[in-house]
Parts: C-alpha cells; sequence; structure tokens
C-alpha cells in the first residue's frame, strides 16, 4: 500500500514486469521486460482525482470515490482492467490484444477508442460516452450493444453482470 499524494515525484517500485513511478501526480507503469506481472489496485479518494498510465501505453483518468484493479503488464491475450466509479479511457491501439474493461455490471470490450465510464456500485446504472471510436457492451445473459461516439449510453445495471 502506497500513499500517492504522500510520495514524491520518481521510481516508487519495480514490479512484475514494469517500473512504476509517479511524475506531476500521476502514476506511470514502463515495461522493464522481467519478473510476472502483479494485481494492482488504485483507489481514488472522495474530493480526489487521479492519472495514470498503464503498461501498454493507455491513459486513464480516474474520478473522484473510483477504483482501478489492473496488472503491471498485459500479457494476456486480452488487456483487462476492473472498475468501480468513473474513468476516462484513451486506450492504446493494438488490435491483436483488445482492451476490455469490467465493472460490476458488464464488460466493455474496447475498440480502439477514447471513452468515459461511469459505473459506480450506488447509482442505478451504468453510462458510457465515447469521444471516438467505438464500444461493445456484452451483458451477463450474452447480449451485445454498440456504442458509437457522441452522447451518454445509459446501460442498466439489471441487463448485465461481470
Amino acid at each position: 500500500m502506497v500513499d500517492l499524494s504522500a510520495s514524491e515525484d520518481g521510481t516508487l517500485t519495480q514490479q512484475g514486469g514494469s517500473t512504476v513511478s509517479k511524475e506531476e501526480s500521476m502514476l506511470v507503469y514502463e515495461a522493464d521486460h522481467g519478473g510476472r506481472p502483479v494485481v494492482n489496485k488504485l483507489n481514488v479518494p472522495r474530493g480526489g482525482q487521479y492519472r495514470l498510465v498503464l503498461h501498454d501505453g493507455t491513459k486513464v483518468w480516474l474520478n473522484a470515490a473510483s477504483k482501478l484493479e489492473f496488472p503491471s503488464a498485459f500479457v494476456d491475450s486480452q488487456r483487462v482492467v476492473q472498475l468501480e466509479g468513473e474513468a476516462y479511457f484513451e486506450v492504446a491501439a493494438n488490435a491483436a490484444q483488445p482492451f476490455v474493461v469490467q465493472t460490476a455490471g458488464m464488460k466493455v470490450e474496447v475498440l480502439g477508442t477514447h471513452f468515459n465510464l461511469k459505473a459506480y456500485h450506488d447509482e442505478p446504472g451504468i453510462q458510457a460516452a465515447l469521444l471516438e471510436g467505438s464500444v461493445r457492451i456484452v451483458s451477463a445473459d450474452g447480449r451485445t450493444r454498440s456504442c458509437g461516439p457522441g452522447r451518454w449510453q445509459q446501460l442498466p445495471m439489471a441487463q448485465a453482470s461481470a
């Protein structure tokens, strides 16, 4: 457990295939090609915000009262992260390794895009808004829905499960 608000800029640690550093209130994971990936959890307190750059170059902005769980390096066939709360993603393109955001209510398969996802556990639904690209939402019962840019999409929790 590391309190990022109390940490100075610079290298924080090396773990699971990445060097982890803090740069101007942003957490950065850089490949060092060694070790087995480990799971990281970033918790942003109420009233806070935090930015990070994942191992693959994907940029994430986490909003207040949000949690993101992610590996220190992506080594599987998919790049999977888990979100509770709200985050804006600028996903690094990699057609061979799709990016997936799992929430308590569904999973969002990213097809190369910039998007915002709201999945707070105390709100009645999940919302997605796209700036560019597209995403495919997959519900627990296997139904899919594609979303394009331009407006918020309300995604009811009742239709989905992680």
